[in-house]
């Protein structure tokens, strides 16, 4: 996919970007159809200004929600960004992309009827009809990257709270060959070359980011995401992804010594990344050296946050740091910014979501959550702040649902197995819990939130020594960590000790308030001195 610009102008207060792939595609699919340069030349025109016809109307519909849509043309088509509107709003905008397509077309078609044939058959109305018409045709069907993938998905999900998943991909698929099979039965090469030329464009543009190490990460994978990262940054050094995804990797696997002299290195090369400075204050915290995190996060709070790449970074030090309320003013003061884009608003919704699943307000937690994964049914991220939210709220079952949801796409998340054996155990289900909570282990070896969850689940299943001893394990600054305060009241409390489980529980609600709401459900705190749930 190039990002070379090829013209860069504002209509009607859109900025709009075409870039050079994607007047090399359409000269290609011209080319074909067409053969003789001059052809190739109008076709191109035609296709610039079909396409930019289909983007406004996304636009338009931007606007009339108050938004301020960017418009970029690239080697599969276009794309209208714009911020997040919610479900139902999304699918209006979606469809009104081809909407705009057909009317334009339709009105071609009628205008063909009456002017003489010679105009009527013209290759250039006939190829502004296919233009307007197949385009939007083509956008509708449910292929990632497609219009009709966020119209399905958003439909199916208002209808039935979940994403029409490999349905929607099978249908799309089927339709797909359909079309290109009768063009070609047709002797239609040029819609053929057209049809699949822009849909496989689209899907490789979405599938292609497998590739990246912060999709390794998302997926789970964060021995592969370590891996490439360090190859990357061997043949490139200033690379700013991987030398993210590579700190976020040893932070995840609690190489906590890795990780912080990692990170030491970054700031003496790039002294207040903020990146560098929030890793390394999560990598301090975790080694007890706590007046030294809180130096860090002190420096980055007090740098501009001038992209989504601080911000991010305010949001890992704040989260961390426990500070969940001044996270929540950040991110939606970037929410509230003119002219964010549709990836960073969806990018700020998940971190919106993941602040309010800790902060106490799994209602907000789960709405969010539920647009997210709509927006992008396979958003691994939004099914875990759902899956938590959900088992805060008491839906145990729905909850488990969501989490095994999401390790059907990253089936070695340890967030997500441990997201699922929450909800198994405070559903009653500790042996199930045990099991996703063992497979999610190993990977975090020194983490306090999952050995305190382990020791949660033992004690729900009666074995309290060994749930005694993973808290043991833990080094001596993990003792106020608020997981292990609240695994420490499990076994208080089925001990019969109950006013001291109480005041465990209180302390680690006033850090973290999700385990307040936790407790309200845990049959281990509920019930005092009952192991069995």
């Amino acid at each position: 996919m190039g990002v070379v610009p090829f013209l860069r102008v504002v209509l009607f207060g859109v900025p709009i970007e075409v870039r050079a792939d994607f007047v090399l595609t359409m000269a290609a699919i011209g080319l074909v159809s067409h053969g003789s340069p001059g052809s190739v030349l109008g076709w191109v025109a035609l296709a610039l200004i079909a396409v930019l016809a289909h983007e406004a109307g996304h636009a338009i519909a931007l606007q009339a929600l108050g938004d301020q849509p960017t418009i970029t043309l690239h080697g599969g088509g276009g794309e209208t960004r714009g911020g997040d509107h919610g479900v139902n709003r999304q699918v209006v905008v979606s469809a009104a992309g081809p909407a705009v397509g057909l009317a334009i077309g339709l009105a071609l078609t009628a205008l063909a009827r009456l002017v003489p044939p010679e105009i009527a058959e013209s290759q250039v109305l006939n190829d502004a009809i296919l233009l307007t018409v197949g385009l939007s045709l083509l956008n509708l069907l449910p292929l990632g990257g497609l219009d009709g993938n966020v119209i399905l998905n958003g439909l199916v999900f208002v209808a039935t709270g979940r994403t029409a998943g490999a349905l929607g991909w099978i249908i799309g698929v089927l339709a797909f060959l359909a079309v290109v099979i009768g063009a070609l039965v047709l002797g239609r090469l040029d819609i053929a070359a057209f049809v699949v030329v822009i849909v496989l464009f689209n899907v490789i543009r979405i599938t292609s980011a497998i590739g990246s190490p912060m999709v390794l990460m998302d997926l789970g994978r964060t021995e592969e995401a370590l891996t490439l990262a360090k190859k990357t940054m061997r043949d490139d050094p200033t690379n700013r992804e991987a030398l993210v995804a590579y700190g976020i990797a040893l932070l995840e696997l609690t190489r906590w010594e890795e990780a912080k002299a990692f990170y030491d290195g970054v700031l003496e090369r790039m002294p207040g990344d903020s990146r560098a400075l929030a890793g390394r204050s999560v990598a301090r915290r975790e080694l007890g050296r706590l007046d030294e995190a809180a130096s860090d996060v002190a420096a980055l709070m007090a740098l501009p946050a001038v992209g989504m790449y601080d911000v991010g970074a305010q949001f890992v030090g704040l989260f961390n740091d426990h500070q969940y309320e001044r996270g929540l003013e950040l991110i939606r003061s970037e929410l509230d910014r003119p002219g964010l884009s549709r990836s960073d608003a969806s990018h700020l919704r998940g971190l919106e979501a993941a602040l309010e699943v800790v902060a106490g307000y799994p209602e907000e937690a789960l709405r969010h959550a539920d647009v997210l994964i709509t927006s992008g049914p396979n958003m691994v991220a939004g099914h875990e702040t759902a899956a938590l939210a959900l088992a805060q709220l008491g839906r145990f079952d729905e909850s488990v649902m969501r989490a095994e949801r999401a390790l059907a796409q990253a089936p070695d998340h340890s967030e997500l197995l441990e997201a699922a054996a929450i909800a198994e155990r405070l559903s009653g289900r500790p042996d199930a819990a045990l099991q996703l909570l063992l497979r999610a282990a190993p990977a975090r070896p020194h983490l306090p939130r999952a050995r305190a969850e382990l020791s949660a689940c033992l004690t729900q299943l009666g074995r309290h020594a060994e749930a005694a001893a993973e808290l043991d394990s833990l080094p001596d600054q993990a003792a106020d960590d608020p997981y292990v305060l609240y695994a420490r009241a499990c076994i208080l409390s089925v001990a019969g000790r109950t006013a001291e489980a109480t005041d465990l529980v209180g302390q680690a609600a006033g850090r973290v308030p999700a385990l307040g709401w936790m407790a309200r459900v845990d049959p281990l705190l509920r019930r005092p001195g009952r192991a069995d749930a």
